[in-house]
């Protein structure tokens, strides 16, 4: 059942009293209404995933800013104290 309609069947049937229900209709609220939690259900466990690989993603930006804000900070010091050479390729680094 396609949403809108799913939606507006069950908004029909919950809008009526019980007195109005038939039978049928009864189970058939209870089976709209037990389906709607299902769909909220797979929506948050969505949310919830891409919440979570939103944050991993954002740790991993974190942690690869931190290690290249590192390594700059050791390389500009490696180079002040005349370490390194600023010609010196990574491939031939030493270490007095």
């Amino acid at each position: 059942m396609c949403e809108p309609f799913f939606e507006e069947v069950l908004h029909n049937t919950v809008s009526l009293t019980e007195l109005e229900k038939s039978f049928e209709e009864r189970i058939e609220e209870d089976e709209l209404i037990e389906r709607k939690l299902e769909l909220v259900s797979q929506r948050n466990k969505i949310v919830d995933s891409i919440d979570e690989d939103r944050l991993r993603y954002r740790r991993k930006q974190v942690f690869f800013v931190s290690i290249s804000l590192v390594i700059f900070v050791l390389l500009d010091r490696f180079f002040e104290e005349k370490i390194l050479s600023p010609t010196c390729s990574i491939m031939t680094l030493t270490f007095r």
